[in-house]
């Protein structure tokens, strides 16, 4: 298996520090393609947009899985296209994973399954001590009262927490009890952590969604 990686140019302003040389995508990968021609498959992830993605994978047909930044947020079934090849879209949200198997001698070389990361996963406990950690920092840096506040594209305004209450009646009665723990609860999963005043620090006229 011969796996390649590229950054977009989209996304070179971002990247770019001293510590990185530079090339083009198309450059960077005309140069990888010849030692990996004897892979059995050859995989290209490329964090890019989808159309800079698209137009890599046309220009070299080898990748027979293609695998992409861009996209939608939520990622779906894999893309056929071209001879026999997958265009695979990762998502952002990370609330699932996308299973892809390769089978070398059958008829159809590719098979796939999106595999939700509900309650038959766990949360370990170091991701938990991770998320602690992560929520202290917010509160000791007062991240949320500090960051800039930018308007909404559609020039929606921000409706209150009452309003937000109506809906989500079970996160809004823990939200109103000032200084008490907070549980963070994925309906998915039907699972709770608890993190002892990690949001003290939050504004109590509105709420935060990612």
């Amino acid at each position: 298996m011969g796996v390649a990686a590229v950054f977009g140019e989209k996304y070179r302003g971002e990247k770019q520090g001293q510590d990185i040389e530079w090339s083009p995508p198309a450059e960077a990968l005309g140069a990888v393609v010849e030692p990996l021609k004897d892979a059995d498959l050859r995989i290209l992830l490329a964090y890019a947009t989808i159309d800079e993605t698209k137009a890599l994978a046309e220009q070299f047909a080898d990748f027979e899985i293609v695998v992409t930044a861009g996209g939608a947020e939520e990622p779906a079934d894999p893309k056929p296209f071209g001879d026999d090849r997958l265009l695979v879209e990762t998502g952002e949200k990370g609330k699932s994973v996308l299973l892809v198997a390769f089978y070398r001698e059958s008829e159809t070389r590719f098979r796939s399954e999106l595999v939700p990361l509900d309650s038959r996963f766990h949360d370990t406990p170091e991701w938990e001590e991770q998320l602690a950690a992560y929520v202290h920092v917010l509160k000791e840096e007062k991240f949320v009262e500090t960051m800039l506040r930018q308007p909404h594209p559609d020039a929606a305004e921000f409706v209150g927490a009452a309003t937000c209450g109506k809906c989500h009646t079970s996160a809004y009665a823990v939200w109103k009890k000032p200084n008490m723990p907070w549980p963070l609860r994925c309906s998915s999963r039907r699972t709770a952590i608890t993190i002892p005043n990690a949001f003290a620090a939050m504004p109590r006229d509105g709420i935060l969604n990612s």
